[in-house]
């Protein structure tokens, strides 16, 4: 599949109600590829893991599902903090009754300073370098 235009989406979803207070997201990606087919990267930027809601990044991502309803959507979390974690966030929500299922969401989980930078420096991915090589310390 080859990569035929990238853009980049309105970064805050539509209000629920007009006391809601204004939601942004990071960095909505949709990758549009030559076979018709879309790709919705969304990405959250999160430094105080205190402040992460998987049920806020659960509305993000069915709102960006509403509004592309061909799109597969990968939500994707970066938590930026330094700090060591005494608890993770949750990373899975999941609402079943017996064998039926109504309602499972996950997302990509990555804690950026806890990736090892060396393991990534001769990686092809320039996204994934970027991100790692401001990871490492400057010394």
């Amino acid at each position: 599949m080859c990569l035929a235009k990238i853009s980049f989406v309105r970064q805050e979803p539509r209000k629920h109600h007009l006391s809601d207070s204004a939601l942004a997201l990071d960095m909505p990606i949709l990758f549009r590829f030559t076979r018709g087919s879309l790709l919705l990267w969304l990405v959250e930027f999160q430094e105080d893991k205190d402040k992460f809601s998987i049920h806020k990044l659960l509305r993000y991502a069915t709102d960006l599902m509403e509004a592309h309803p061909d799109a597969v959507i990968i939500p994707t979390v970066l938590f930026t903090g330094r700090k060591t974690w005494r608890k993770d966030v949750p990373r899975l929500l999941e609402s079943r009754l017996g064998a039926t299922t109504f309602l499972h969401f996950e997302y990509v989980h990555l804690k950026l300073f806890a990736l090892q930078g060396k393991d990534y420096y001769n990686m092809n991915n320039p996204v994934a370098k970027i991100h790692v090589q401001d990871a490492i310390p400057a010394i």
